[in-house]
């Protein structure tokens, strides 16, 4: 799909982080969709055939700085976690 947008035969909608380096490079334009606006919910999944998680919680931390470092990074484009 991103190499129909970059021909230009094309525009959809994409994660930014899959085309990030082509905005930057002022190959791509990138617009927020702000209305409706669009969220997602991220979940832990795991097994029931093992225990449970031993550092779920530490791996949800580790999620959440992550995405705040990527928020930060999309400036605008971006709603905070």
């Amino acid at each position: 799909m991103k190499s129909l947008v970059s021909r230009g035969a094309a525009s959809a909608i994409l994660p930014f982080l899959t085309f990030i380096d082509e905005v930057r490079e002022g190959k791509l334009d990138a617009r927020q969709i702000s209305k409706p606006s669009i969220c997602r919910t991220l979940y832990l999944a795991t097994s029931d055939r093992r225990g449970p998680f031993r550092n779920a919680d530490g791996l949800v931390s580790a999620v959440r700085a992550s995405l705040t470092i990527v928020t930060d990074a999309l400036g605008p484009l971006a709603h905070p976690v």
